[in-house]
């Protein structure tokens, strides 16, 4: 490799080593490009996250501390059932699914799913109040996030001691349903949002490859214009001192003059 790089002419070696620099530029720029967009995919979508995870927490707190009776003429204003039927409705319209869930859940659609479960183990062992990871395998990653429900005062008139509940829960639910007797502070649950990426990477490699075009056509303007001024600069004239040197070892005329055109490429 060594022996063939040494017998390349000086205007060669220049050209390969430029490109390479500017090769290796392109792509160590490409790839910081590609992983910056990545945070920033990550970033927002741990924002929406906690932004619809804080909203439904926010929905199910006001509605347990405001609704008195009404209930129990209409079951679609329990708090929990209020904010299970808001999940669906942002998840219908959105690119990502939202979910109220619990391990004592009362609803059948609220079942935690296997990272579900173990994640609201956790919430229940540890002071951590929310998770966020990407899941999954390459091509199929999910972004997963979760923000612990945190059973307050008012949640208690449902979801305490069963003798205390109204008489329309206690019709659903018996009294060995394992939703009943929650005390305050106790995790009662959590949001979990999940986003699916492909789509996200898909995008992110689309316009990788527009950056990439529009970085190599910069960088091919950038080897000629460079290129072209080295050689006429610097390049040609020693090429021109080195002929001319040749020719003094050579006649053994000291009078040899050295002339520079600087039109000349």
């Amino acid at each position: 490799m060594v022996s063939w790089f040494a017998g390349l002419k000086l205007k060669t070696k220049f050209n390969v080593i430029l490109l390479s620099l500017l090769l290796f530029l392109l792509l160590v720029t490409s790839y910081l490009s590609f992983r910056d967009q990545q945070d920033l995919i990550l970033k927002r979508a741990l924002n929406e996250g906690r932004g619809v995870a804080r909203q439904l927490i926010e929905t199910t707190d006001y509605m347990s501390a405001h609704v008195r009776n009404e209930p129990e003429k209409n079951y679609a204003l329990v708090p929990q059932v209020v904010a299970t039927q808001i999940a669906k409705q942002i998840s219908s319209e959105a690119h990502y699914q939202v979910r109220q869930i619990s391990t004592n859940y009362r609803n059948p659609e609220n079942r935690p799913d296997e990272y579900e479960a173990a994640q609201l183990k956790t919430f229940s062992t540890s002071p951590a109040r929310e998770v966020y990871e990407v899941t999954g395998n390459q091509g199929d990653n999910v972004f997963r996030y979760m923000q612990a429900m945190v059973t307050e005062e008012s949640c208690l008139k449902c979801h305490g001691p069963y003798e205390s509940a109204p008489g329309f829960i206690q019709q659903r639910y018996p009294a060995e349903h394992p939703s009943y007797n929650y005390s305050v502070g106790q995790i009662a649950g959590a949001v979990s949002f999940s986003m699916p990426l492909a789509d996200v990477y898909r995008d992110i490699g689309t316009n990788l490859r527009q950056d990439l075009i529009y970085r190599l056509i910069i960088l091919i303007l950038v080897f000629l214009t460079i290129g072209s001024l080295i050689r006429r600069y610097m390049i040609v004239p020693i090429s021109m001192l080195s002929e001319s040197i040749h020719r003094v070892t050579t006649t053994g005329n000291l009078s040899e003059r050295i002339t520079f055109d600087a039109s000349r490429d």
